[in-house]
């Protein structure tokens, strides 16, 4: 089982720098963190994902925790950079994931659930 504190430890020079997103999620009463770069197109927060990532996301990560959040120590509120220590993080972290005001699921593109119609010849 991972704690929370092992997995900040992977992805605290991520929160520090401030231009990685983390995912955190859980499986269980084990904590998971994934550092990912998505592209940020506007001050609304809307993101552009890898392909790779978005598979991951919804077929790995939003299956097993539909709370799973995203967190930007520049976009959200993790505390400060500059004195941030492992356990501040942590404490972030937790404080964030409770909350559930970053959900993954809400930064994702909208998949296409219409069927296409076929083109008139």
């Amino acid at each position: 089982m991972a704690s929370l504190r092992e997995e900040a430890r992977w992805v605290l020079d991520v929160a520090r720098d401030g231009i990685g997103w983390i995912i955190v999620y859980k499986t269980g009463r084990s904590w998971h963190c994934l550092d990912i770069y998505p592209d940020v197109l506007n001050e609304a927060g809307d993101m552009a994902f890898e392909e790779d990532d978005l598979a991951q996301i919804r077929n790995n990560i939003l299956t097993v925790d539909p709370n799973a959040i995203l967190v930007n120590s520049d976009w959200c509120n993790l505390g400060d950079t500059e004195t941030m220590t492992l356990q501040s993080l942590c404490d972030a972290l937790r404080w964030q994931y409770e909350l559930g005001h970053q959900l993954l699921s809400d930064k994702l593109p909208q998949e296409d659930t219409e069927p296409e119609e076929p083109a008139d010849d």
